[in-house]
């Protein structure tokens, strides 16, 4: 079999292409300029050489594409739009082509607490904090290293139900926590029929814990959780409430 590998269009003078003729495996050479990035268009057409002096025609040309140097630089935007997000229906999403993985940086102005997050799930992450104005910023990564760091994005998260940066159901204690962590729904508020629907879930979506309750307080065993930040969901009837847990 001979393979013939060969640029789709001209590519820039910095890559050349090196390979030999019948040669399946193809190496992209990017030749004077380290902080070179984007995508490289490959073609390749196979042709058949057996039996010796055989005539058996060739194949399609079949089309790759790959990323060649560290990713682009990063933007970001929200499910909702800029500057206000529904607190945890809303996602944070990256674009930057080329990149593997994500680092998001999340600052919170109020009171000065700041975290570090991996992401490699589609790139995106929940607008899952607490009530209040924040900035975030995102770097990412690839085999050749890290894009520089985005601009920083400003937003608020609201009560999904009302609009305004409050209106609490429930509430979590100890939190951070540990071993146990228990949900508690305001006084004021009756249990819904049904009782409350609670779940746990990690900062990508993923159900950890779901447990039915019929009563006010509600102890939920947490001691298999790893260490990290999880969002635990409570319904009670139609409202929903969304609560960040911090687990040591």
């Amino acid at each position: 079999m001979n393979y013939v590998w060969s640029f789709a269009s001209s590519p820039s003078p910095l890559i050349t292409l090196s390979t030999l003729p019948g040669n399946p495996h193809v190496a992209v050479i990017i030749n004077s300029d380290p902080t070179y990035s984007g995508p490289i268009v490959l073609q390749l057409q196979l042709a058949s050489t057996l039996p010796p002096g055989a005539n058996c025609g060739t194949s399609p040309v079949y089309t790759y594409t790959l990323w060649a140097g560290r990713p682009k630089n990063p933007t970001i935007s929200f499910t909702s739009g800029f500057g206000r997000q529904c607190k945890y229906l809303d996602r944070m999403i990256v674009n930057s082509p080329g990149a593997d993985s994500v680092e998001w940086t999340v600052y919170r102005p109020l009171t000065g607490e700041n975290w570090l997050i991996l992401s490699s799930v589609n790139y995106q992450i929940f607008a899952g904090f607490e009530y209040g104005w924040y900035h975030v910023k995102a770097r990412t990564y690839n085999s050749c290293g890290w894009s520089p760091f985005s601009a920083t994005y400003q937003y608020q998260i609201i009560d999904c139900d009302t609009g305004d940066p409050g209106g609490r159901m429930a509430s979590l204690a100890p939190n951070p926590a540990q071993n146990q962590v228990t949900v508690t729904v305001r006084s004021e508020i009756p249990i819904a029929q049904g009782g409350l629907d609670i779940r746990i879930k990690d900062m990508y979506g993923l159900e950890k814990i779901a447990v039915q309750s019929q009563t006010r307080e509600t102890s939920l065993d947490i001691s298999t959780l790893s260490v990290g930040i999880y969002i635990v969901y409570v319904q009670n009837g139609s409202k929903i409430e969304y609560l960040r847990l911090n687990v040591e």
